[in-house]
């Protein structure tokens, strides 16, 4: 029986421009991976500025969750490195909203000790702020730039 040896090319991490179901394909394999998939999927949109990055919301009652969104910025191109560990970012604070552990506190013990663990064991690089720059930046035309060009024609 004859082997074959497998070669593997190295992928350069390329950037792109994100859809919503990459947004959605990104939150299961997060949620696979680090979660064991204990997460609801909360509602995942995009927002239109360049800073934060990432933000998560949630309206709760009586320690119920009501609703839970993760938002990431449609500003910038993403490698799957840099999408996953700002998808992460945000579902650890999703986790301890979840399961009532200091929710109100943003980045604070519970959510540095879960961003350190995640950081060693999977080699993310998770922060309490997103460094972008290096990220690749999507130029959007100004209201006023449509307005102008508009006029011209």
């Amino acid at each position: 029986m004859k082997h074959r040896q497998k070669t593997t090319k190295t992928k350069a991490a390329t950037a792109k421009v994100l859809t919503l179901p990459d947004l959605y394909d990104m939150y299961d394999e997060c949620n696979f991976r680090f979660f064991s998939g204990t997460l609801p999927c909360p509602q995942l949109d995009f927002m239109h500025k360049k800073d934060p990055v990432g933000s998560f919301t949630c309206d709760y009652y009586n320690d119920v969750i009501l609703s839970a969104c993760i938002m990431i910025s449609d500003r910038y191109k993403y490698t799957d490195a840099q999408l996953r560990t700002l998808m992460t970012h945000e579902m650890i604070h999703y986790f301890l909203y979840y399961n009532n552990v200091n929710p109100t506190w943003s980045h604070g013990k519970e959510f540095r000790t879960i961003a350190k663990y995640m950081n060693v064991v999977y080699g993310l690089n998770i922060d309490k702020y997103t460094d972008t720059s290096n990220m690749e930046m999507i130029q959007k035309e100004s209201f006023f730039s449509r307005l102008f060009s508009k006029r011209k024609a």
